[in-house]
């Protein structure tokens, strides 16, 4: 009797087992095969969560607007890596346990150690955000960055400096008095290159002053950009800095000619709720939805999407998130297959001139180091405005045929 109980329940396994997951009786094809998995693996909490759910809802808006790849639903996997270790880890997971061969690098300073976690479980990559040029050295044939690098943005930010001490304030390189202050948890490689980039054009900065992230008391920086007699001041900083670093100028009754923001913390709309301190001031964005919404193919489509789902209107790297993953998508779309050489290809045929992407950017890459060689063709500048209402609102100055305001320079003259 017991050999038949066995016998019986040994047969049922098998019979379970055959139905349920081998090829000739299954009735149910693994997830991948219905689903188009794609991990995002960026900070969702902590000092820069904001950023990352900005590009979580736009990523998500550009998933929706397609719908599908290859025939397959699109299925978006987010993992919040706050730090370096996580998001090593989250990739292993994603990739082990869940399947994923191929992320789209969203919001974050530091996407290194992502990429080479990708690239060594042999995965697939596209960056639509991250800066770090140290990003296209590792000649990955799988990795594609779709951002201006940071010491292109860091250049064009000196070069700016010059070009509005030249028209607004009529002073020459050699005579324009620049003060340059950073946060050492910020990139620092920021102020050393738009200094370097200053000095050999004749500018030498009269105040160079790089403070540590736990810095409470602007006084002794601001006191030292006030006694130099700065034209233009030049902050790179992240958002509570910023905070208190403009309401230190107010308290001290210091308004220098121009503020010139080259970090996240100038263009959020956090920045906006420090009131008086941030009129006037204005930041170099890769790209900004506040921009001529007639310039760029899709933006103002969405901006409405972006405001409906989260109720305010999106910053700079939400742009960039939901510009850069259309890309993505439509290169996979065109490759026609699931495979990487196809889909290398399909991005290395794309041609797309300025003004047809949401971001405004172009589309060209370079099958050397798989950049977009358009990105930040231009970089643009911003500007904030009282509304009238009390409040204040972020519009794009610079370039002419992208500004949808007259740039306010000198400030407060």
């Amino acid at each position: 009797m017991k050999l038949r109980i066995i016998a019986i329940i040994v047969c049922v396994f098998l019979i379970v087992s055959v139905t349920g997951c081998g090829p000739a009786g299954s009735t149910q094809k693994p997830s991948t095969d219905e689903e188009f998995l794609i991990g995002i693996i960026q900070p969702l909490t902590g000092a820069t969560g904001f950023g990352g759910t900005e590009c979580q809802a736009a990523i998500e808006i550009a998933a929706e607007e397609k719908g599908k790849l290859l025939g397959r639903n699109i299925k978006l996997i987010f993992a919040d890596a706050p730090d370096d270790t996580t998001a090593t880890s989250e990739v292993e997971r994603l990739m082990s346990v869940l399947g994923v061969k191929y992320f789209i690098g969203a919001y974050g300073f530091s996407s290194i150690p992502i990429q080479a976690a990708v690239m060594q479980k042999n995965g697939f990559i596209f960056e639509t955000v991250t800066w770090e040029s140290d990003l296209l050295k590792g000649n990955y044939e799988n990795f594609f960055m779709n951002m201006v690098t940071a010491e292109d943005f860091a250049n064009t930010a000196a070069d700016y400096v010059l070009m509005l001490g030249e028209k607004y304030l009529d002073k020459q390189p050699k005579e324009l008095r620049v003060g340059i202050v950073g946060n050492t948890g910020f990139p620092s490689a920021i102020p050393s290159i738009v200094k370097s980039r200053l000095e050999s054009s004749g500018c030498t900065p009269v105040v160079y002053e790089i403070y540590d992230g736990t810095l409470s008391d602007f006084t002794p920086i601001i006191v030292k950009l006030k006694s130099a007699g700065c034209d233009i001041v030049v902050p790179s900083q992240f958002p509570p800095d910023a905070d208190k670093f403009r309401k230190s100028c107010l308290a001290l009754g210091y308004e220098p000619p121009i503020i010139f923001g080259t970090g996240v913390a100038y263009d959020e709309p956090a920045f906006a709720q420090i009131g008086a301190a941030a009129e006037g001031c204005m930041t170099l964005s890769y790209t900004n939805p506040s921009m001529k919404l007639d310039s760029a193919q899709g933006l103002k489509e969405f901006r409405e999407k972006f405001y409906q789902k989260t109720g305010h209107y999106p910053i700079t790297h939400a742009l960039m998130a939901y510009s850069g993953t259309k890309i993505f998508f439509d290169a996979i779309e065109k490759a026609g297959a699931d495979d990487y050489s196809k889909i290398r290809q399909a991005l290395y045929d794309l041609d797309i001139a300025p003004g047809n992407t949401p971001a405004y950017w172009g589309v060209k890459f370079n099958p050397e180091n798989n950049h977009n060689t358009l990105s930040g063709q231009p970089l643009v500048i911003g500007q904030w405005f009282s509304d009238g209402k009390g409040g204040y609102e972020y519009k794009v100055v610079y370039p002419e045929e992208l500004a949808v305001a007259e740039m306010m320079a000198p400030f407060g003259k």
